[in-house]
């Protein structure tokens, strides 16, 4: 935890892969770019796992070098992570651009596509192209962004992600990344991504023929 923000983390074995779940809600406030990044290294470097789990397969056992969280097959990381339209756009311009569907622009500003780039935060994982509006902030019960005068008003900004990391290319598939505008209890809109992941798994009686036939080989030597 990092004041009222954080992130927690699951993994799991699937066969003979290994996957972690990450889910984690970084620091506010369009300007705090800085902030969410600092989130994301203190949750990548401090969030460790019992070494004497017995779910460790020998792969995750050996050493890599990498923070616990990475040292898996696949990692799926999500959550409210914050990151905003950059300052050069006004709020207003912000919500007309939203408002007209005109996400290019929009996305040609946004924080995390450009923190990724620079290597800042989250430059280890993987996106999907973002076709769908700003996931903040509504008016709840409504698919309307917040601009009445009362209220505080903020950019609309695509806050909620969904990122991946593959070890081996092409170990995981994005097959679908999109919102649900139909959940509106919230301010924000919920994201959903499905993936097709390819899963190892040794056939241990075939794994015990080949290196019986390896070891005969090499006897003949």
């Amino acid at each position: 935890m990092m004041g009222n923000k954080g992130g927690a983390a699951v993994r799991m074995n699937f066969y003979d892969s290994t996957l972690c779940f990450v889910c984690a809600h970084l620091a506010a406030h369009r300007e705090n770019v800085a902030g969410r990044n600092a989130d994301y290294l203190n949750i990548l470097s401090k969030i460790d796992f019992k070494e004497n789990d017995e779910t460790l397969t020998t792969d995750m056992r050996f050493f890599s070098g990498d923070p616990p969280i990475l040292n898996h097959d696949v990692v799926f990381w999500l959550g409210d992570l914050n990151y905003r339209v950059a300052e050069g756009l006004s709020t207003e311009e912000c919500l007309q651009l939203a408002d007209a569907q005109h996400f290019d622009k929009l996305l040609a500003c946004e924080q995390l596509l450009l923190e990724r780039r620079r290597g800042h935060a989250f430059h280890e994982f993987e996106e999907g192209p973002i076709t769908f509006p700003p996931t903040y902030k509504y008016q709840q019960g409504t698919n309307i962004y917040e601009c009445r005068p009362e209220k505080k008003l903020r950019a609309p900004a695509w806050c909620d992600r969904v990122l991946w990391r593959s070890k081996t290319a092409g170990q995981a598939t994005l097959c679908a990344y999109d919102h649900v505008p139909a959940l509106d209890i919230s301010d924000h809109k919920p994201v959903h991504a499905s993936f097709d992941v390819q899963i190892k798994h040794q056939v241990e009686a075939k794994k015990t023929l080949v290196m019986r036939e390896i070891m005969l080989q090499l006897d003949k030597w």
